[in-house]
C-alpha cells in the first residue's frame, strides 16, 4: 500500500463502478468485440487495454480514427449495451465491496458513484451486485457534457451529495478516473485490478491492493 498524507474530515465516499465495484472489464471487452464483429472492425486485447477508463463515445471516436470503424455511434453503442446488460451477473462483484459499502452505510457515511458508462449499464451493474440502494447519487455518461478525465462528473456527484469536494474520498481503478477525481479537488484512492495494475498512479493519494486496506477509521472519515 502506497500512502500520502491522510485527509481529515472526509464525509462521503464516491465510487467508480466499472473495474472498481464490479469486475466488469472482461465483459466490457466481450461486448466491444461483439459490436465490432458485427460492424467488421476487430479489436485486440492490447487495444482494449489502452482504452480502459474511456467512455464508449471516446472508444468509438478512437476506433473511427485509428481502425476505420464505419458504423454510426448509436447502433454500434446499442449493440454494446444490449450485450452487456444481458450478461452482467452478481458474481462479478469485486472482493470486499459489499462489506465495505454496507459498513459505510451503517455508519451513516453518504456514498455515490460516478461512471463513464451509459445509464443502462450503470443501473444493471449496481442492481446486479446489490448496492444500488446504498448510493445517494448516480452519475452516468448521459448526465454530463464532459466525461472522465474531466472533473465534471465528480463535481456533479459532490453537488448531488451535498458534500464539498475536499470532504470526499473517491475510489478508482484507472489513471483516467484518478485524474478526474483529483482535478475536482477530491482525495483519490486507486484500487487497480489485473488489467489496470500496470498503470501509473502517481497522482493518487493512496494506492491499495485490497479493499481491506482502505482507511475507514476516524482519521479519514471523522
Amino acid at each position: 500500500m502506497e500512502q500520502r498524507e491522510q485527509p481529515h474530515g472526509t464525509r462521503a465516499v464516491i465510487w467508480d463502478i466499472d473495474g472498481t465495484l464490479i469486475d466488469s472489464e472482461p465483459l466490457h471487452f466481450a461486448a466491444l468485440l461483439h459490436a465490432c464483429r458485427i460492424h467488421d472492425c476487430p479489436v485486440t486485447a492490447e487495444e482494449n487495454d489502452r482504452m480502459l477508463g474511456l467512455s464508449v463515445l471516446d472508444v468509438w471516436r478512437w476506433l473511427r480514427a485509428e481502425r476505420g470503424l464505419a458504423a454510426e455511434f448509436e447502433p454500434w453503442a446499442g449493440e454494446i449495451v444490449r450485450y452487456y446488460v444481458e450478461h452482467v451477473a452478481p458474481a462479478m462483484i469485486r472482493p470486499g465491496v459489499r462489506e465495505t459499502v454496507e459498513g459505510l452505510a451503517r455508519r451513516g457515511i453518504p456514498q455515490g458513484c460516478v461512471s463513464t458508462a451509459e445509464h443502462r449499464i450503470v443501473m444493471a451493474n449496481l442492481h446486479a451486485i446489490g448496492v444500488f440502494r446504498f448510493m445517494g447519487c448516480v452519475v452516468s455518461r448521459e448526465d454530463v457534457t464532459h466525461t472522465k478525465p474531466d472533473p465534471e462528473p465528480y463535481r456533479l456527484a459532490t453537488r448531488l451529495l451535498g458534500v464539498p469536494p475536499e470532504r470526499c474520498l473517491a475510489v478508482e481503478d484507472t489513471e483516467v478516473g484518478v485524474a478526474s477525481a483529483k482535478s475536482a479537488g477530491i482525495t483519490a484512492v486507486a484500487w487497480p485490478h489485473a488489467m489496470s495494475r500496470s498503470m501509473r498512479f502517481d497522482a493518487a493519494d493512496l494506492v491499495i491492493a485490497d479493499l481491506r486496506e482502505l482507511p475507514l477509521e476516524a482519521a479519514w472519515l471523522s
